[in-house]
């Protein structure tokens, strides 16, 4: 196997490796956004817990602030006793949305760092891809000119018109030899 096939191989395998390589960013992206929502749950099974918790030790306050009032000679659910009561139990709700609140802030912040994640690796693979695309791309380019007669360059857009010559285009009356007249075909890109 000669250098350039040698050199062209390497080139596929860098386009494959950074495919490769893409492919597994997103991968553990879309692993780490799943682990988020994962987090999200739980801190949103958390928070209802905890809401749980402050519910019942609300209601057994308000029974024993109800229980007070009556021990004290207040009549219970009756004017300033009922307000008490009445503020009492706004606290709690309060206190209940409060637990929610926090938890689903929580939970929301867990959702944007695991869309992040697959963002991140949904572009690293389309990074690798572009970035293979374009060493297959430089790989075309050197087959190119290493197969063009020394003094041709790899064409820009094809067409005579359009032959990229780096020492300049050569004349007629220039040192290439025709191979036509040797039962050759001619290369389309030089001009003899």
């Amino acid at each position: 196997m000669d250098a350039l096939h040698g050199l062209q191989g390497g080139q596929i395998l860098s386009g494959a490796g950074k495919a490769f390589e893409g492919f597994g960013a997103l991968s553990a992206g879309n692993y780490n956004r799943d682990a988020y929502e994962e987090q999200a749950q739980d801190e949103l099974r958390t928070s209802n817990a905890q809401a749980l918790i402050v519910r019942d030790r609300a209601r057994k306050a308000i029974g024993e602030q109800a229980a007070a009032q009556g021990s004290n000679g207040f009549q219970v659910g009756t004017g300033t006793a009922l307000d008490a009561l009445h503020e009492s139990q706004v606290n709690a709700a309060l206190d209940v949305l409060e637990v929610q609140r926090q938890g689903q802030a929580r939970a929301n912040a867990y959702r944007t760092r695991g869309a992040i994640e697959a963002t991140k690796g949904r572009n690293a693979l389309v990074g690798a891809l572009l970035g293979g695309a374009k060493d297959i791309y430089a790989m075309n380019q050197d087959w190119a000119s290493a197969k063009a007669p020394y003094g041709a360059g790899p064409t820009p857009s094809g067409g005579d018109s359009d032959i990229y010559y780096p020492a300049g285009k050569p004349s007629y009356g220039s040192s290439l030899v025709d191979p036509r007249r040797y039962g050759k075909t001619a290369e389309p890109w030089m001009n003899y």
